[in-house]
């Protein structure tokens, strides 16, 4: 008996989404710090990736010895995302009231 794991299912349901939403993870730091979407805009992203990290955790299997890749990147990307939702906006807020 030979099985054969169809990586195309890996690849256009968790990696190019994963891809993606690193992407506009990114692009938080395009919008203006005073604007009200700013905030709004990197939390959104923070819920996305945390939704995201449930459902490819509940797709990948659970019996292993080791943690995979994706796994690891995805829960990366939500500390990377709370970090800089928190920290860093608070930070260039506080310096933008500074410079008035």
């Amino acid at each position: 008996m030979k099985l054969k794991r169809k990586t195309i299912f890996y690849v256009f349901y968790i990696i190019i989404p994963m891809v993606l939403l690193s992407f506009i993870n990114v692009l938080t730091f395009v919008l203006p710090v005073p604007s009200g979407e700013h905030n709004s805009y990197a939390v959104t992203v923070l819920l996305s990736l945390a939704v995201f990290l449930t459902i490819v955790a509940s797709e990948i299997p659970k019996i292993s010895n080791t943690i995979s890749i994706v796994s690891v990147y995805m829960t990366a990307m939500l500390a990377l995302s709370t970090v800089m939702t928190s920290l860093l906006e608070s930070r260039l807020a506080s310096r933008v009231k500074d410079t008035d």
